[in-house]
């Protein structure tokens, strides 16, 4: 046991594994959007935590959570302990950003400045001044408007 306590303290803060990631999916999952397999599932997956995940072209989805991919585990956690590959990725369409947008919790016809301070509260607070992270700020910022944009003409083109 003491073995296992000094190698879990001797990591880095940010590595978590694979378990605790999807313990700390399960738990920050509002109930609304986590459950267990019912009796439509298959009779070995009954009773295993389901979460609803956004799929890209297949919407929104009831998954496994221990089916989770690498993607959509880090779509579903904060920025901040977000595996580093993802968040470094320049892939501005990925679905880790979308997930983080959805978490901004800003309306669709919210202006710039609401979607920028609302990225702005989900940076850590030791990143959210100073010369070192500005332009993996400005980077998030635009991406987050981006989404935004993207959100609004959805909107307009389909009359939401």
């Amino acid at each position: 046991m003491k073995q296992a306590i000094i190698e879990r303290e001797s990591r880095p803060i940010r590595a978590m594994t694979r378990e605790e990631r999807l313990d700390h999916i399960w738990s920050s999952t509002h109930d609304d959007y986590r459950g267990y397999a019912g009796a439509r599932w298959p009779a070995a997956l009954q009773g295993k935590r389901t979460v609803l995940v956004f799929c890209g072209g297949l919407g929104t989805v009831l998954k496994l959570l221990d089916d989770l991919t690498d993607e959509e585990i880090s779509a579903k956690l904060p920025v901040q302990l977000a595996p580093s590959s993802a968040a470094s990725r320049p892939d501005h369409g990925s679905i880790p950003m979308q997930g983080t947008y959805g978490r901004l919790g800003v309306h669709v016809f919210a202006s710039w400045r609401d979607v920028v301070r609302a990225a702005n509260g989900r940076i850590a607070r030791k990143h959210r001044r100073g010369p070192r992270d500005e332009r993996k700020r400005k980077r998030f910022y635009r991406e987050m408007l981006a989404y935004h944009a993207r959100h609004q003409e959805l909107v307009v083109a389909f009359r939401l």
